[in-house]
This record gives C-alpha cells, structure tokens and sequence, in this order.
C-alpha cells in the first residue's frame, strides 16, 4: 500500500516539477535561439558585450543551457 503523500511532500514534488519544467524550457529556448535567423556568433557578441564576459565564457554557457535538459532530467 502507498504511502500517502503530506502537504509538505506534494509542495515539494511540485516544486521539483516546477524547476524540471523550467529547466527543460529554459534548455529548448536556448536552442531555439542559438539556430535561429541571428547567427550565434553575433549572439556571443552582444551577450558578451552585455556582460562584460569573454565570449568563449558566453559560448559554453549556452551550449551547457543547451544541453541542460539533456544531462539533468530524467526522460518520461
């Protein structure tokens, strides 16, 4: 017999399930933009420009955002 969840057990799930949620946008949206009409260098340009980071910083930020949903979620 399962165990009945508690209200602190199922705020918990849904906040885990809102985090994966958003991770797995997050990941697709980044995706999205980086094969986009914008070429991705002029995209590491202005986030580079933006935040004072060094593009090759900017790249494997995206390209771990990109692959985020991949590496961390489980599949269902």
């Amino acid at each position: 017999m399962a165990k009945k969840e508690t209200p602190e057990e199922k705020a918990n799930r849904e906040m885990v399930e809102g985090i994966a949620t958003n991770i797995a946008r997050l990941s697709r949206e980044v995706t999205a933009l980086l094969s986009g009409r914008v070429k991705q260098k002029t995209i590491i340009i202005l986030l580079s420009h933006a935040t004072q980071l060094p593009q090759s910083t900017v790249k494997q930020v995206l390209e771990a955002i990109t692959s985020l949903e991949k590496d961390y979620l489980n599949q269902n």
